[in-house]
């Protein structure tokens, strides 16, 4: 399984890039980072972000190397699903 969009279970902090657990995350209302103190968030894309194109890509060689194709979660209408 690949998570085209990322994942919630990691963080990351948005200066110095450090990941975090999602059990790691302090619970204060904006997260921030024990190496370098900016802010943390999840690992997702969010609208208008690109997706990781090293995901895009395997996700592409896995649909090419396949003889049977699952999609779970998505339309398939909004690019670049919809590709």
């Amino acid at each position: 399984m690949l998570e085209l969009h990322g994942t919630s279970r990691i963080h990351y902090c948005m200066s110095c890039k450090t990941l975090y657990p999602v059990e790691k995350i302090k619970n204060e209302r904006v997260p921030k980072c024990d190496k370098c103190g900016d802010v943390t968030r999840p690992k997702v894309t969010l609208y208008e972000e690109a997706l990781d194109e090293v995901t895009v890509d395997t996700a592409i060689d896995h649909i090419y190397a396949s003889d049977l194709l699952i999609i779970g979660g998505t339309s398939l209408a909004v690019y670049p699903a919809a590709v």
